[in-house]
């Protein structure tokens, strides 16, 4: 589906304004937010196999949004792209509840709590739309950890553009 002419100058305004370009680099962990965009767990693959972080969670329950095209819901379809893509399953954590943003980062910790993992992850990379980019900003729940956002670039036309990342968030 095309997003008509008139409406494109709009768009773009909010596009750019949820744009923070910060710079990815090293973290503990790497965070996969669920969405309708498979590109997250593509970026988030990509950047394991680059050896930006040593596991990887994803993150994300099914939404109305989103049943359609995971019907197991985010977290699952996106271990299944990740592996796909050469990440082995061993390192792939999956939080398959979250139905929110909050609600990401918040059973992420939980997740890794569990795990045993969480007191040793002094900073994060989170990967996600660029909407959920000011979200994650505007709501820390991580704590100590630093916390910097990657996120596959795409307007709303579904062109694709060149990712972009900016300096890390605390």
């Amino acid at each position: 589906m095309a997003l008509p002419d008139r409406l494109r100058p709009d768009v773009e305004v909010l596009w750019d304004y949820n744009q923070m370009h910060q710079r990815v680099g090293s973290a503990d962990v790497g965070i996969g937010l669920g969405s309708h965009d498979l590109s997250v767990a593509t970026w988030a693959a990509a950047l394991y196999r680059q050896h930006t972080f040593p596991i990887v969670v994803f993150s994300g329950g099914s939404s109305p949004t989103t049943i359609g095209a995971f019907p197991r819901g985010e977290a699952v379809h996106y271990r299944e792209h990740a592996m796909d893509m050469g990440v082995p399953e061993s390192a792939i954590l999956i939080e398959p509840a979250a139905a929110n943003t909050g609600e990401n980062i918040t059973f992420t910790r939980a997740l890794l709590q569990q795990n045993g993992r969480l007191d040793s992850i002094e900073s994060v990379v989170f990967i996600c739309r660029p909407y959920q980019q000011r979200r994650r900003a505007q709501g820390d729940r991580w704590g100590r950890a630093e916390a910097r956002r990657v996120r596959r670039a795409r307007r709303a036309d579904n062109r694709s553009l060149n990712p972009s990342a900016g300096g890390a968030a605390r």
